[in-house]
């Protein structure tokens, strides 16, 4: 079933409240106050309503999520959907797409960064745990986790330093909504598998984004899903609360609707 934001809207966003990059595209049109249908697509499964399912890969063959569809237009990855929002609906505050210059370089040059960087922190701290189907062996987990780490220090001293966001903006940028979703689950605040005391950089940064509207409801799941740091990977009760969890966030983002209403 489809979690309705709004009817008969032509933009729907496939995916799960617990995907980091789902989180950034959802995050970005509830603040933009632009209504959209989420349809549910569970990463790893072949059933119905799985990424895996031929209804799925006939709409979107790589089988990833997010995946938007926005009237005849399909796009799948969480930088190029956010791009195509911005440029589609003119939001160059969150994106400088209009011209070159430092802005859009900085955030460009983030967004390819991310991917090897920041993005690590997932199969590193979140997968382990509430991803079963993704299995590391232990070498494979002490690099992402060494990798993870350099991010993080990169973060701090480099993209935030002296700067209150992500490439020396006085805003948020898509590059900012990207990286908070790997970096915050992990934290203190959501699932609480890394100390940020040695970060204040980031930490401050982190504040800076809960500040924003929407923050509560694009978080709903991992807010649900709570501190797993007393877990280890294959612990059965870990998938109940991804399912409460789940369930948590698609309903947030439909309470959302009517404050999300243009």
């Amino acid at each position: 079933e489809g979690w309705l934001l709004q009817t008969a809207m032509a933009i729907r966003l496939h995916g799960v409240p617990l995907s980091q990059p789902f989180r950034s595209v959802a995050w970005a049109l509830l603040q933009k106050r632009l209504p959209f249908e989420v349809k549910m697509a569970v990463p790893g499964s072949t059933r119905k309503g799985g990424t895996g399912s031929k209804e799925f890969l006939a709409l979107n063959p790589t089988g990833n999520v997010p995946f938007l569809e926005d009237g005849d237009m399909r796009v799948s990855e969480a930088v190029a959907i956010l791009v195509h929002l911005c440029q589609s609906n003119g939001w160059s505050d969150l994106y400088p797409y209009a011209a070159a210059g430092p802005l859009k370089s900085k955030v460009d040059e983030y967004c390819h960064w991310h991917h090897s960087n920041t993005r690590l922190l997932a199969p590193a701290y979140f997968a382990p745990l509430v991803r079963p189907d993704m299995a590391f062996e232990p070498v494979q987990l002490e690099s992402f986790r060494a990798g993870a780490t350099r991010a993080l220090v990169s973060l701090e001293t480099a993209w935030l330093a002296g700067s209150p966001y992500i490439g020396g903006s006085g805003r948020m940028t898509i590059a900012d909504l990207m990286a908070y979703e790997q970096v915050a689950e992990v934290a203190p605040q959501f699932m609480n598998l890394m100390a940020f005391d040695s970060y204040p950089n980031l930490r401050a940064w982190m504040s800076r984004m809960e500040a924003a509207p929407y923050h509560t409801e694009a978080h709903a799941a991992v807010t649900a899903l709570g501190d797993l740091s007393a877990f280890s990977p294959g612990d059965a009760a870990i998938m109940k609360l991804v399912g409460a969890a789940s369930k948590a966030g698609f309903a947030a983002l439909s309470t959302a609707a009517a404050k999300a209403e243009p």
